[in-house]
Parts: C-alpha cells; structure tokens; sequence
C-alpha cells in the first residue's frame, strides 16, 4: 500500500507554520514557495522544523530560475541542522546551518546542472558528484531524494541521477534553499512547490514498479492490502538491498584499486633508493 506522508505543503494557501525562515524573506507568491528578494552570492535557507528524520524519501517540485552562465541554485536538503548559541564566558557565538543538500541549476542549452553539496556553518561548500540532466524548456523539475543510513540517492524528473555515501549527519531536520551567485530577472527566481516527506519503503515500492513517484495527492493516503501490492513491496525490498550491496561493492573496489596503487608507489619509492646506493 502507499504510505501515508510524514509531510506535505501544496503552498495554496501560503506555507505550513512548520516552515522557519533561516535567512531571506520566504514567502508564497501564486502557490509557490520563494524569496520576496534576494542579493548576489548569498545562500538562504528555510527549515521544516517538525522533527528530526533519518530514513526518508523527499520529493519537491522546482520552478526553475534564471539560466544563463551564472550559478542560481535550488537545493533541497534531507538532513539538515538549525543554528545553534554557543555560550562560553561572556561570549555567545552562533554556528550556522549545516547539512546535507542535493542542487539543481538550469543551464543554456536545456539542460539541467545537478549534484551534491554541504552546508557548514551556513557556507554552501563546491559541489561534488555534479552530473548533467536533459530538461524539456520550461518543464517544472522534479526532484526525489532517498536517504537510508548514509547513503543519498537522487532521481530527476523520475530518472536516477547520482547516489553517495556519507555519515556526517546520521539525522536531521528537512530544509530547502536557493544560492545565487549573480543577478537574477524577478519573473524567474527559484520557487518550490508540493514538498513531500514519507517513509523509505515508499521508494522500495517504486523501485519494483519502475514508475516515477507521482505528485502528492489525497490518493497517497488510501490503503491497498491487495496481493500485488505486497508484492511488489518484497521485491522493492530486494532490489533496495541488492542495489545497496552493489554500490558498496563498488566502493570497496575503488578502495582496493586505491590501496593497490598507494603501495605500488611506496615499492618503486624504495626500489628506486635502493638502486641509488
């Protein structure tokens, strides 16, 4: 059956009270989440400060923002931390925003820039694992993030993008953001739409019908205890768990090539000083 959401916001009716503003004027303008302004080089972020989430799958709709040469970023973050006061003494310091995000930036040439980042003390760090995505002109882009333990999978408009593993923030609340680094034309700044939290086995049921995630509705909500259903959640199980075996096979691979190479050097190293003897 499909899981009933932890979360939703449709934005009709301006944002949820969940919503907190880290930095910028957030606000809903004709049914979307965006920025009343904004100014160069500068990262706001908005928290959805209902609970700390471990294993989830997110899921927002993206107008994009301006194209063009310059970095204008949507980013969504699965786990993500408020700032925090720090009191030693007399003095009270505060340590920024940090987390986890995943960014999608539209570029000349329809197509779409997407990746990985952090967030450390609210500095947006360069991204990592960056891939290309096609984009119909004017499609809203939908964005799917799976987080189980450490690893992060990413889907763009229903197709699988880049996946990583990382255990800095083994929970965290939900936030989303937008980084510009130039000038923007006001009828193209970012904006979200149908912001979506669930359970991780709603992924494990897309997984074994290869569909796209649809957009949230009050369909998510029925229950379906039929056969099929049951089904096809086992085997979205399976195939969750082979292709995390696989991945970290992967990774421990790429470490024994690594360790192969770093004492194949050390060898020529003491090769070489011993022929010079």
């Amino acid at each position: 059956s499909d899981p009933k959401p932890y979360f939703f916001d449709n934005f009709d009716k301006g944002p949820k009270p969940d919503w907190n503003p880290v930095d910028g004027n957030w606000t809903m303008i004709s049914g979307v989440y965006t920025l009343a302004d904004i100014k160069d080089n500068y990262l706001y972020v908005t928290i959805l400060e209902t609970k700390n989430w471990g294993d989830l799958v997110l899921t927002a709709d993206i107008r994009p923002g301006q194209t063009g040469g310059f970095l204008n970023e949507a980013i969504i973050f699965p786990r993500i931390t408020p700032p925090v006061k720090k009191s030693e003494g007399n003095r009270t310091t505060e340590i920024g925003v940090g987390g986890m995000g995943f960014f999608v930036d539209v570029k000349y040439g329809g197509f779409v820039k997407a990746g990985w980042g952090k967030v450390t003390n609210g500095a947006w760090s360069d991204p990592f694992e960056v891939v290309k995505v096609k984009k119909i002109p004017g499609e809203i882009i939908h964005v799917r993030i799976h987080v189980e333990g450490d690893i992060y999978s990413a889907y763009v408009n229903g197709t699988f993008v880049s996946r990583i593993n990382d255990d800095s923030y083994p929970s965290g609340m939900i936030g989303i953001g937008q980084w510009y680094e130039h000038w923007y034309v006001e009828n193209r700044k970012i904006a979200f739409d149908n912001i979506w939290v669930g359970p991780p086995q709603y992924a494990a049921a897309v997984s074994a019908s290869k569909k796209t995630i649809p957009l949230p509705d009050k369909a998510i909500e029925k229950e379906d205890d039929s056969g099929a259903a049951k089904s096809a959640e086992r085997a979205g199980d399976a195939a969750s768990r082979a292709e995390k075996a696989a991945f970290r096979a992967e990774q421990a691979s790429r470490a024994a090539q690594d360790a192969a190479r770093q004492a194949e050097g050390k060898a020529k190293k003491v090769e070489g000083m011993i022929l010079s003897k």
